[in-house]
Order: C-alpha cells, then structure tokens, then sequence
C-alpha cells in the first residue's frame, strides 16, 4: 500500500486528488505541441523562435509536477490495481523529469543536441503513462473494448460483444440459469470496468461470485431477499448528480428493464444456481425475461415471507379480472418526453406485459419523491396501471393526480403522508383492485369513501388506525395478524 510519513488521507487529500485527470491534460497537450511543432520545423515547413519551444517546454515540466502530485494524492482514495498503479505513477514522474531535462537542454546551446531525443521519449512516455491511466480508470481492456472492427481481427483481439448480445438468454428461457445468464452480463457489462481486480473501487469487486458476496469498504452490496436493505438497488436509484450513484454521471446508465432484473434476483433469493424455473416469476418481470430469449416464461407463485413480516409486502393471491380486462384494450403509446421527465424525477417506468403499452411506474428507494413531482403523473393517465409510490413524501395532494389514472388497477402507499381527507379522491378509481395503505395515518372514517370502489379486491391494512371491525363486502382486507 502506498503510504506517506505525513500526509494521511482526508476528504482534502482526495478533493485535490480529483484534479489530476483536469492537469494532467496540460503536460500531454504542451509536449505533442512541441514535438509537432519541431517534426514541422525539421521538415522547413514552418519557422519559429527557440524561445517558443522553451516556453512550452516550461510550462510543460510544471503542469506535469502538478498533475503528479495530485495523482499521487488520488491514490490514496484506494480501489486501484498496485502493480499497474506503481507503473502509472512511475511514468508520470518519468514524464515529469525528461519534461524538465528538455527544458533545460533547450535552454542550453551546449547541449542541445541532446534535446530532440530527450523530448521523443518524453513524448512516447506520455502515451505509455496514458494507457495505464485509461486501465486504472476503465479497466485493462478499456482499449480494446472500442477497438474497431477490421482493427481488431488485425490485432488478433476477439470480437467486439454488443450488449443484446451480453443479455442473450438459451432457446429455452425457463433453463436459464438466473445468476449466469442474467445477472451476470449486467454486471460484466455496466460494473466490472470499475470494480475488477485492476481497479477495485470503494474495494469492491465484481468480477467473481466470491468478492460480490463479500462486498467492499462499506460491507456487503445487496441482501438476499430484502431489496430495502440492498445497498447495490439504493446506489442504482440515486439521483444522477448524488456522487455515490452507480454507475457515476458519465457512464452508461443501467435500464429501467435491468434495474428491475437486479431487484427480482435480490427479492428472490440472490440464488447462483438457479434456473428460472426455480424461482418466483411474477407478472411484471415475465415480459422483460421473455425479450432476453425464446419461449414463454412459466409463472411460478411462491409466498417466500414469513407469516408475520411487515417489511415487505407481496400480491394477493386473487385474480385481478378487472386488469386481465383492461389489459386486453389498446391504448396510445406513451410520450417519451412525459416517461423521460418522470425517469429524471428517479421514477422506474417498465411495462407490465410483452407488446403492451401499459405502464409499471415504481418509486423504491426514492424517498424524495413528492407532491411537486407527481404533477405529471397525469400526463401518462392512460397508460399507467400499476403505481408504487411506497416510503415516498407524497400528501392527499398527490391523491388528487393519482384521481385521473382511469385506468389504475395497483396502488401502493405504504409509508406516504396521506389522510382519511385523501382517500375520497381514490374513488374515481373504479378499475382498482389492489391497495396498500400500511404504515398510513388512515382510519375507518376514510376508508369508508373505498365503499364506492366496486371492483376492489384486496386492501393492506397493517399498521393503520382501522379497527379490528372494519369491514367491505367482497374484498380482503390484511391486517397483519
């Protein structure tokens, strides 16, 4: 581990850290200037003063101590391959001193012959010193993941995969090995290039099923069969600018579709063994499995919770007719403006069936969420079905948009800030079949108004102010005992 007799790390030790990539531009762009300035001088296509090169020389030893020493201070954030690391801070200092050594022979008449040839290192240096930076940055292969085609059957590196190609499933989707042929080529795809053996940020790997169960610095990354508690699904929500969203700003982002996946392997199980026919496939998760490959995905239900458990809450097992109806109708296909809006406001947006315009909008995690931003719920009143806003910041104010989803058969609100005074609103719902009010200020003075709500099916009551009595004809109500 590389280590300082006086310098310890802080946040202002990786706070300047983080200028290095910024500085380390200086000293690239000034040396190749120099040398293309000396090719072209040497072939009398330009002229120019020895006070030219000297001054860009100059300005190119600085730069490139600075950007050294704010390299060095980088490191200490940890996370990186020490070999190629060591490489890497040894060919910046080199370019660093043969940068200052071309200084000085240009400045010195009796020895600048000495010069050009100082330089061309310098130069072969910078590209040498470049690559190692891409690999701790990107990974080993960063290069040859973007190499071109016709270049790479050249340079004998195997064909580049796309990522459809990463996520291609066997014929038969229901022999699909969930962790293999699912989860896998997510990670490989949007994660490894950070968290490998090369370069383990936060000293997280995750390029093999060991270091992924033994998580980083901060513990384990997901927890099996509890999404809430998964630190790998709180990091994917996070807004896009939060520093400790994953993938960072810049990177490519995960899918609705993949995040998803993630989410139904953790509540599953986090099993690395399984076939799909093995686990729970509910109905928002089928059509995403069955785009991956061929074959219809038979639908297993399994009640995977304990009987007394509040922490997360599963689908009835009743027949939603009111939904099996309304999915067979053809609505408009959604506005991408309006589903881009509420993806930027943390909203995951899927669809609930394959070749389907109806829309899953789901809020786990994004506690954030509030009044303000389900404003434009509306927008998509056609082909919203099901809306989890659960652990959300939302009031009865939110429950007047959700009024103008005619079409909304599952409503989650677990955990919202809503009263006896919003649910008068939820009776415009007449196609709601299933309703979440645990963990809500509501009691049987409001849950009176769902009286009007003929085609509701089943209600959680959990820890609520209803009273034991409280009683709808036909529907289930869940009390938790």
């Amino acid at each position: 581990m590389i280590t300082f007799l006086f310098l310890q790390t802080s946040d202002w030790t990786l706070f300047f850290g983080r200028f290095h990539p910024i500085l380390v531009h200086f000293p690239i762009g000034f040396l190749l200037l120099t040398a293309l300035l000396e090719i072209l001088r040497s072939l009398k296509k330009i002229s120019f003063s020895q006070e030219t090169s000297q001054f860009l020389l100059f300005f190119s030893s600085i730069s490139a101590v600075f950007a050294c020493v704010a390299g060095y201070l980088l490191a200490f954030g940890g996370g990186y391959d020490e070999y190629i690391l060591q490489e890497h801070q040894s060919q910046g200092i080199g370019v660093a001193v043969l940068a200052s050594l071309a200084w000085i022979l240009s400045i010195t008449p009796v020895l600048s012959f000495f010069y050009r040839p100082v330089l061309l290192v310098s130069v072969l240096l910078v590209f040498v010193a470049g690559h190692h930076g891409g690999s701790l940055t990107h990974g080993a292969d960063y290069l040859s993941q973007n190499t071109p085609e016709p270049f790479r059957k050249w340079a004998g590196i195997p064909a580049k995969t796309t990522e459809s190609e990463n996520m291609k499933i066997i014929d038969n989707i229901n022999n699909a090995v969930v962790f293999q042929d699912i989860i896998h080529p997510i990670l490989k795809t949007n994660c490894e290039s950070c968290h490998n053996a090369q370069k383990a940020k936060g000293g997280l790997r995750m390029d093999s099923i060991d270091f992924l169960k033994k998580g980083g610095e901060n513990g384990v990354i997901f927890e099996a069969g509890n999404i809430e508690k998964s630190e790998l699904i709180r990091r994917l929500l996070l807004d896009i600018e939060d520093d400790k969203r994953m993938p960072p700003k810049g990177k490519t982002q995960l899918t609705n579709q993949q995040i998803e996946l993630l989410k139904w392997w953790i509540a599953t199980g986090a099993s690395f063994d399984k076939k799909i026919s093995d686990v729970t496939i509910n109905q928002s998760i089928q059509p995403i499995l069955e785009n991956l490959g061929g074959g219809k995905i038979n639908i297993i239900q399994k009640d995977t919770q304990k009987k007394d458990s509040t922490k997360k809450i599963e689908l009835p097992q009743v027949v939603f007719l009111e939904e099996t109806k309304i999915l067979r109708q053809d609505v408009p296909k959604s506005d991408e403006e309006n589903v881009l809006a509420l993806q930027n406001k943390g909203c995951l947006i899927i669809p609930v069936a394959k070749n389907s315009n109806f829309l899953e909008l789901n809020l786990v995690n994004n506690t954030n969420f509030n009044d303000n931003d389900a404003l434009i719920l509306s927008k998509l009143s056609e082909q919203l079905i099901w809306l989890k806003l659960n652990e959300t910041k939302i009031t009865d104010l939110t429950l007047q948009e959700i009024a103008k989803l005619k079409n909304i058969t599952r409503l989650n609100l677990k955990n919202t800030k809503i009263t006896n005074n919003g649910l008068k609103y939820l009776t415009n719902l007449q196609h709601l079949e299933y309703l979440n009010l645990v963990e809500t200020k509501v009691s049987d003075e409001g849950l009176k108004h769902l009286s009007k709500l003929k085609n509701l099916k089943v209600i959680y009551l959990w820890h609520t102010k209803a009273s034991t009595s409280f009683y709808l004809p036909n529907v289930k109500i869940e009390r938790g005992l």
